[in-house]
């Protein structure tokens, strides 16, 4: 009886991983689709994001910190949210 409690929480688990793990992909690719969308400098014309560019537009954003507290964070966030008219 512990056995196969023990295996269905194991498969549980297992379960949500996948839907986290699936969840996840989802999210990141919704978030590079946008981004493609709103700022396609940042990509090279194979599509591949440039770590470079990202890392420049990321620090000109910030206003070249770069250590940021949540709130700052929450802010940029919030001024890139779309249709809030910034490219």
């Amino acid at each position: 009886m512990a056995t196969l409690r023990t295996r269905e929480a194991t498969q549980a688990q297992g379960e949500n991983e996948t839907s986290v793990e699936e969840e996840l992909d989802e999210v990141t690719a919704r978030a590079l689709t946008l981004l493609r969308n709103q700022q396609p400098q940042l990509f090279d014309p194979r599509g591949r994001l440039r770590r470079g560019a990202l890392r420049q537009f990321l620090l000109a954003r910030a206003g070249g910190k770069q250590e940021l507290t949540r709130e700052e964070i929450d802010a940029l966030s919030a001024a890139a949210a779309p249709g809030d008219g910034r490219r």
